[in-house]
């Protein structure tokens, strides 16, 4: 029967996950700027019990009147299925977005254009110290932007790069008058926090699409892809505005990083052993300061694949580990009981079986949890 208890390991795992409970508040919130001249409203959204001290991952969305919503609703879908961790959402509603994202005038074209100077200046001295000293702290923040939100977010790379960690530039107006973007100054920019910068274009994005690939390799050819982390994807099948939802999705996976660790996880693992994988993770997760996702998929992959060939000793060594990484995790436990169990140490397969039990896992797995854990009882009375 302890075959039959592995054969269940292997075979639930794709479908053991549970859903993480979202629960969320939303406040709608004005701020008068004294830079701008004008009051502003914002959406924020963010944990019920987050604590106004302790740090959180942040999010500033511009165009918040037209983005508010699908990101709200993909931040509960990512949450719920542990894809990123908790962050809070400061989503900016628009007055005059020619104005306040255009980093020069070009009368002639958009009359009012060249304001973003001043809209960064609101950024950086009223927008994110109000929010900081009233609402939650950050651990580091990202910037979402689309065609001029876009551009701007590029601006403000180069202008104060250490005000975000993290750019999500969505069809951005990299044409925008003689070239704004691509000025000598930006050229020989030094960006020391080594931000994330995700850059996107769909297939069908009107002029921006030879501009985004020019510029692309404009950061290229300038090694400035040295002092980021640079993505650059365009999107199949996409125009200038069905590119927003699937490049904010696709910007969030790369900002916060998890499954795609699977291989350099199993790779450092193979040549380096336990103990060199535990210092490269931790070093991972100092340098990600609240980004990184607990790759526990990937850990029980190689788990079940150590135990498959025999390496039973190995296999719970690294679930063991990984369990005060994801302390909340069932799966972890799980893992850890069937192969304990199959491995003859039935008081720690019991012991973890019940932690299982205790937490957030679906009452299908639980059932078969519980007949594994009577089984046990059987077996060690008899």
């Amino acid at each position: 029967m302890r075959k039959i208890i592995l054969c269940l390991m292997i075979f639930w795992h794709p479908a053991v996950n549970a859903q993480n409970e979202v629960e969320y508040t939303t406040a709608e919130v004005k701020l008068q700027s004294k830079v701008l001249d004008e009051e502003r409203e914002l959406t924020i959204y963010k944990p019920v019990n987050l604590d106004s001290k302790t740090p959180i991952t942040t999010i500033y969305l511009l165009d918040g009147e037209w983005n508010f919503s699908y990101l709200k609703g993909l931040i509960d879908l990512l949450i719920r299925w542990e894809r990123i961790p908790n962050v809070a959402l400061v989503s900016i509603k628009n007055i005059n977005r020619t104005r306040d994202f255009t980093p020069s005038e070009d009368e002639a074209r958009f009359p009012g254009s060249g304001g973003a100077g001043q809209f960064l200046s609101f950024m950086q001295s009223e927008l994110i110290p109000h929010i900081e000293e009233n609402h939650f702290k950050s651990s580091n923040r990202l910037i979402i932007g689309h065609s001029f939100g876009g551009l701007f977010a590029l601006y403000t790379l180069f202008e104060n790069p250490e005000l975000f960690n993290g750019y999500i530039a969505i069809s951005p107006s990299t044409w925008w008058k003689d070239k704004f973007l691509f000025k000598p100054e930006y050229q020989n920019a030094q960006i020391k926090n080594h931000p994330m910068l995700y850059m996107s274009t769909g297939e069908f994005d009107r002029g921006n699409v030879a501009s985004n690939l020019e510029y692309y390799e404009w950061l290229r050819s300038n090694n400035l892809d040295d002092q980021m982390t640079l993505i650059y994807d365009s999107n199949n099948g996409e125009s200038h505005f069905s590119n927003v939802s699937i490049s904010i999705h696709k910007g969030l996976s790369h900002y916060f990083p998890g499954p795609e660790l699977k291989n350099i996880i199993a790779d450092t693992y193979a040549a380096d052993g336990l103990e060199i994988l535990k210092d490269w993770y931790t070093e991972l997760d100092k340098k990600m300061n609240g980004r990184l996702i607990p790759p526990t998929e990937s850990i029980l992959e190689i788990a079940a694949e150590l135990n498959r060939t025999s390496k039973k000793k190995e296999a719970l060594d690294l679930l063991q580990w990984f369990q005060h990484i994801d302390p909340d995790n069932g799966n972890i436990h799980y893992y850890v009981g069937a192969i304990a169990a199959d491995h003859g140490q039935l008081d720690l397969a019991m012991t973890h079986y019940n932690k299982a039990l205790e937490l957030n896992m679906p009452e299908r797995m639980k059932t078969v949890i519980r007949k594994n854990i009577e089984k046990l009882k059987t077996d060690n009375n008899d």
